[in-house]
């Protein structure tokens, strides 16, 4: 704009300065004219659709958003989403783009799946969260998230870097199993949460990087920066964009905490990666030194080379040899999306999701008594032996696999998606949503809707996952059955991981432990954060299961 005002063409060089002020503002007032048009036109597209009984004169829907509802954000969309009959419905809050909040899972599908290329994620979700996820895929959009889509996915389809997944989460398995047996000899409860937190880092920087972080052996919680960061983050999406921007700049309140943490989240990515090259260049060196032997013994005849060790099968080295076939260039900030966003979708999804499972196993002690059953009865030797079952054995406990399913059903670790319609569209619904606006998935109502779940959708109730004829896993899925994963092309790449990961620990955990929750199991609820974590420490008393 500042170019503009100067170009001669359009303003003389004799103009006065007052002239130029005006000129200046009258553009600038041009300016917020055509944005409040544009926001006018897409609240009175959607101005017939039902709003929460709550809403109120000028402020809307920012109180309930910023204020009454913080603490129970999920649960307050579920209860509007159930008294609005499935219907899509909108909210406002000030400073935020005009929203709608999609409530069946044909418009879920809609958005996510059919009508995929009509919904991007806008200018605002990018925004609240680049100053900890940076461009990394999970807030990416458009060109740069399908170049990273694409990546991404040809790693994750190759054998070598699923058979290391496999080895580095049973090997933290039994570390996992060795370290619980050392709390069970131990006075007083153990934060699970906490503990789990510390596992699943190690295990992500080990897959991601080849790095042995040891947490779990030190008790050392790297990423309790990340924590918090989280939570400022929900912060941002409640606050409108011209508040938490204003803090920002003038790092106030929790966004100083914010900067604070990212840094100290930056110098650890740092570490982690050079440590990773670091590691990298020195077996390489070693195993061309071998190689060199090996042939200079032979008698200068060529030899076979050997086979590439771990330290290679990691996703950071697959992922270098990729860009340098493709002849592509990698910086350190690209390094560091990379890390952050990997390691934050891996950590958040299995150590939540394990903290969840045991909690609810507190609440339905029935269902504890038939996945040991089931284990006791597929896998006798399990609860006795120093190891994790492995994939092969895993097919065996259909109920295990069926109850962890019902449990993310329960508590998805996204409980809320979002997408910007990029385009002028119509959902399946009738619902015209113009090109701007900010449309809700609100995951966690979606899982609890009797509409999609039956009658008994609050109810844990692992069956629902079974073939009531085998007792198998039910061998097709809806995509509900999948919405804690996502579904449609940005669908989780990392869902086979996260799955194999909670089978092998818990299979392992419940048959050697009993893990009682320290307070009324039904006392818990979540914590106010873009994922969903259990509000503060999950306190258990750690036993081992007597010997029989």
């Amino acid at each position: 704009m500042t170019s503009l005002l100067r170009s001669s063409a359009l303003l003389p060089p004799a103009l006065d300065v007052p002239l130029r002020w005006l000129l200046l503002l009258s553009l600038l007032l041009l300016l917020c004219a055509t944005l409040l048009l544009d926001a006018d036109k897409r609240a009175r597209a959607v101005r017939h659709l039902p709003t929460p009984a709550s809403t109120l004169p000028l402020l809307k829907n920012t109180l309930d958003i910023a204020l009454f509802q913080r603490r129970r954000l999920y649960c307050w969309l579920l209860d509007e989403t159930l008294r609005h009959g499935g219907r899509t419905w909108r909210l406002k809050v000030l400073g935020r783009p005009q929203t709608v909040v999609v409530a069946s899972l044909e418009t879920f599908d809609d958005v996510l799946k059919l009508q995929f290329e009509a919904f991007g994620k806008g200018e605002t979700l990018p925004c609240i969260m680049r100053d900890v996820m940076g461009g990394g895929i999970i807030a990416a959009d458009g060109p740069a998230w399908l170049e990273q889509r694409k990546a991404a996915s040809a790693l994750f389809s190759l054998q070598i870097l699923r058979d290391n997944m496999d080895a580095v989460v049973r090997n933290h398995g039994v570390l996992l199993c060795q370290r619980l047996r050392e709390l069970s000899r131990r006075d007083g409860p153990v934060d699970l949460k906490r503990l789990f937190d510390l596992f699943t880092l190690d295990v992500f920087t080990k897959i991601g990087f080849g790095v042995d972080l040891h947490g779990l052996e030190d008790d050392t919680n790297h990423l309790a920066a990340f924590d918090r960061c989280s939570q400022v983050l929900l912060q941002r999406f409640r606050e409108p964009m011209w508040l938490w921007r204003v803090k920002r700049a003038l790092s106030l309140g929790p966004e100083r905490q914010l900067r604070r943490d990212v840094k100290a989240l930056d110098a650890l990515l740092a570490d982690v990666i050079s440590q990773s090259l670091a590691d990298k260049t020195r077996r390489r060196r070693s195993d061309a030194d071998a190689d060199d032997g090996a042939a200079a013994g032979a008698g200068g005849r060529p030899t076979l080379r050997r086979k590439r060790s771990n330290v290679d099968c990691d996703l950071l080295s697959l992922f270098l040899d990729q860009q340098l076939r493709e002849d592509a260039a990698v910086d350190a900030a690209r390094l560091r999306d990379m890390a952050i966003n990997f390691i934050s979708a891996g950590r958040d999804t299995t150590s939540q999701s394990l903290a969840w499972f045991v909690l609810m196993m507190n609440r339905e002690p029935s269902v504890l008594a038939r996945i040991r059953a089931e284990i006791e009865h597929k896998l006798p030797r399990l609860r006795h032996a120093n190891t994790v079952p492995s994939v092969q054995e895993l097919q065996s406990l259909p109920f295990l696999e069926a109850a962890i399913r019902e449990s993310l059903r329960l508590n998805p670790v996204v409980p809320l998606n979002s997408r910007t319609a990029t385009r002028d569209v119509t959902l399946c619904d009738g619902t015209f949503v113009k090109a701007g606006t900010h449309v809700l998935l609100p995951i966690y109502a979606l899982n609890r809707l009797p509409a999609v779940w039956g009658d008994d959708a609050a109810a844990f109730r692992p069956e629902r996952w079974l073939d009531p004829a085998t007792g198998e896993l039910l061998a097709t899925w809806t995509p509900a059955r999948l919405a804690s994963f996502s579904w449609g092309p940005r669908q989780c790449l990392g869902m086979r991981l996260a799955l194999l990961e909670l089978q092998m620990v818990l299979a392992s955990v419940l048959s050697k432990f009993e893990l009682t929750t320290a307070r009324d199991p039904w006392s818990y609820s979540y914590a106010p954060s873009i994922t969903l974590s259990i509000d503060g420490p999950l306190d258990v008393v750690v036993s081992a299961r007597e010997q029989s």
